[in-house]
């Protein structure tokens, strides 16, 4: 027989003040990358993706990422993110109210930390935990939010060993000409729900419109229009999934004030209508509801 002694010592928490919340836990599987999410971010809380099949890319704040089974992803509040590529079954949880001693708020890593780091000998707990979260919570399981939270206690205590085991950072170019993408992009993500155009966003920056494209699309894989209407797309997804707006209002908050034109572009890119984006994930969430524990 062997025993293993807990060792008698407390570390300081992130979370001592208050705890964090678990928002959702998602699953997800290889069909379900047929309509994928476009560029968005999370305003209020971190996104911890484990990816479990398959393999593909992430484009996080800008710079691609390779990810595979074993893979966790750490999203903190604010980071940009696009999936796309091959495709990817993984798990997902949200959680807020998350307060790490000198870090920012939601955050789960420093913002110059690679948000990609290998579970290597934490995935097996790690999936368990997220799968039995997923499952208590789609049956329904009495007392399933509190079993949870003492779950989520535990899965980031595990985020928080990987982190420290896994520290790199994000090497950045600092030259003039990547310096003044980021410039763009930045100035794109805080106006992209806007009347904007190549015409006014030169203007602001100062820049003549060719070299505006050209220097964008160098570092970024994307023309600045193209960004532009990503970033609206991805706007339009989360509030698709998480409002009952009409899809008219959906398109006047990110920045589209032709309703057709709207359903054109998003069609275009998500591979469904806006309205139809809506139907199916409400009868997957339906689906999710019918599963019991196993």
């Amino acid at each position: 027989m062997v025993q293993c002694f807990v060792e008698n010592k407390k570390s300081k928490s992130y979370y001592e003040e208050k705890k964090p919340e678990l928002l959702y836990v998602s699953r997800v599987g290889m069909k379900d990358c047929e309509h994928p999410r476009i560029m968005h971010a999370h305003k209020d809380f971190v996104e911890l993706i484990l990816i479990r099949e398959g393999n593909g890319f992430f484009n996080i704040n800008g710079i691609n990422y390779h990810v595979e089974k074993g893979d966790l992803i750490i999203l903190n509040s604010g980071m940009i993110h696009d999936e796309y590529g091959d495709e990817v079954a993984h798990y997902a949880c949200a959680v807020a109210g998350i307060q790490k001693d000198g870090f920012r708020e939601d955050a789960l890593i420093k913002d110059s930390q690679v948000p990609v780091i290998k579970t290597s000998k934490f995935y097996g707990a790690m999936e368990g935990i997220m799968a039995q979260m997923f499952y208590m919570l789609c049956g329904n399981v009495p007392g399933a939010e509190v079993c949870c939270g003492y779950l989520l206690e535990a899965l980031l205590k595990q985020v928080e060993m990987i982190v420290d085991e896994s520290i790199a950072y994000v090497e950045e170019e600092q030259n003039d000409r990547y310096i003044l993408a980021k410039q763009i992009r930045q100035y794109i993500d805080e106006n992209y729900m806007n009347d904007i155009s190549l015409k006014t966003i030169s203007e602001e920056l100062h820049i003549s419109l060719y070299y505006l494209s050209h220097i964008f699309k160098e570092f970024y894989g994307y023309s600045p229009m193209k960004y532009v209407i990503r970033r609206r797309i991805g706007e339009a997804q989360s509030l698709l999934i998480s409002t009952d707006l009409t899809v008219t209002r959906i398109a006047m908050i990110v920045g589209c004030d032709n309703p057709n034109h709207f359903n054109t572009i998003f069609s275009k890119n998500v591979g469904i209508s806006p309205r139809n984006y809506r139907l199916v994930y409400q009868a997957k969430e339906k689906e999710s509801l019918s599963y019991t524990v196993m």
